[in-house]
């Protein structure tokens, strides 16, 4: 595809609704973002928020219906079901749009909770403020995920404003629970609402077809005996950190193996070290310290365990064993997410890249993604499942899960009519 390529009628109008107001859907955005809607685990805010959506899918004349992930029929048993979580405040939200001639459904799925704010004191405009300053929109779900939700209704509205039929139902899920490993919410929308299609629009600004597995882990390092000091425990971590780079370097090899992930930032770093920790804040015990990773793979569950295990075995028996030192693990902290993928050839794929460049005037690459609700989607909803969005790499400035979480109110102008595009293509 080169240059970009001309819109029909329809398409310009629905194109045109959206441009002429897009004050409406930012300003839409800026109302999600003041109201929180934190996950903490076990529970989270999310209610005040899906109540909020609730009453803007009525207003667009949907079909709605809010509940709790756990009372779907059968999810309790569901192999994908991660146990623990408290939902009695924390309830899914879904409009559906019916279409008099129904030959086909997609879903359009993004997730409400946000990720706690960290100080308010860091933020320049406050992390649910929902400022608009130089072409950006500010505050927490900026870019991670209530943009989605915002640009998702919106792309229907205009659809639905401008007078045009669809020739499909269409379900708009605000799920809950996706920070911090949870993925029930996207679960129970995608049992409860089956759909032929869907895009889960919590990606990076590309069409990713391949979702890599793996999870949140904890490693124990703990002194056989009573110690006086952590210095024991300290040498102990930073030998286990080198020892577990041959891990990282056979996960290197296996993720680069495969073109899509090649140059991915996930297959240069699979072992990601985010945290350790050693002793006790009052020096009540010396005996212990964690280290905490993120880790990608291709392998199941089972798979990595058994060459983590390898690692951990041959320290013990070895260096640690002359240390007087123990490490135990993995502990995983976050759900286990199990690899993924769609052809790239795949209706979904085809239509939502074709959508993006009328709207954007340029092509979305085809990339992968990590750690995500995606496979739940795409392993357990049906198969044919898209993911894409706005997100930006962790590693740059106002990026999610940062302080001063962005986004350009461009982009989520132009997400918003590659949408509604997508919603017109048969």
């Amino acid at each position: 595809m080169k240059g970009r390529r001309r819109m029909n009628s329809l398409q310009e109008k629905v194109v045109g609704y959206i441009r002429e107001n897009q004050d409406e859907l930012i300003g839409f955005l800026g109302d999600l973002i003041r109201i929180p809607s934190v996950n903490h685990g076990i529970t989270g805010d999310e209610k005040p928020c899906q109540e909020f959506m609730a009453k803007k899918y009525q207003e667009l004349g949907l079909e709605v219906d809010l509940f709790s992930p756990d009372s779907v029929s059968g999810i309790i048993d569901h192999p994908g079901f991660l146990p623990g979580r408290d939902y009695r405040e924390r309830p899914n939200v879904v409009g559906t749009y019916r279409s008099n001639c129904a030959q086909s459904s997609v879903m359009l799925a993004g997730h409400i909770d946000v990720v706690p704010e960290g100080r308010h004191d860091d933020w320049l405009y406050g992390p649910f403020s929902g400022a608009v300053k130089n072409g950006k929109i500010y505050g927490r779900g900026a870019c991670d995920d209530k943009y989605a939700v915002a640009a998702s209704y919106f792309a229907l509205k205009a659809v639905i404003e401008s007078g045009i039929p669809l020739s499909k139902d269409v379900c708009l899920a605000s799920v809950v629970d996706e920070e911090k490993g949870g993925g029930n919410g996207s679960l129970a929308a995608c049992l409860k609402y089956p759909c032929d299609e869907y895009l889960y629009l919590d990606g990076a600004e590309q069409a990713a077809i391949a979702g890599v597995g793996g999870s949140v882990m904890n490693i124990d390092v703990t002194a056989v005996d009573f110690v006086s000091t952590a210095v024991p425990v300290f040498n102990g971590i930073k030998l286990l950190i080198e020892h577990l780079e041959g891990l990282e370097r056979q996960l290197v090899s296996q993720l680069t193996a495969d073109p899509l992930y090649t140059n991915a930032e996930c297959a240069k770093y699979p072992l990601r070290l985010y945290n350790v920790g050693i002793g006790s804040p009052i020096g009540a015990s010396y005996n212990r310290g964690r280290l905490t990773y993120t880790i990608y793979s291709f392998d199941n569950k089972a798979e990595l365990e058994k060459k983590i295990q390898f690692f951990l075995d041959d320290i013990n028996s070895n260096e640690f064993k002359h240390m007087g030192l123990r490490a135990k693990g993995p502990v995983w902290t976050t759900r286990y997410f199990e690899r993924t993928s769609v052809a790239s050839d795949s209706p979904v794929v085809s239509k939502y890249r074709e959508a993006y460049h009328l709207a954007a005037g340029k092509e979305l690459p085809i990339g992968c993604s990590v750690l995500s609700d995606y496979y739940l989607y795409n392993n357990y909803g049906g198969g044919h499942t898209l993911m894409t969005g706005l997100s930006r790499p962790f590693f740059e400035p106002e990026c999610p899960h940062n302080v001063n979480e962005s986004n350009d109110i461009d982009r989520v102008v132009d997400f918003a009519c590659a949408i509604a595009l997508y919603l017109l293509l048969d």
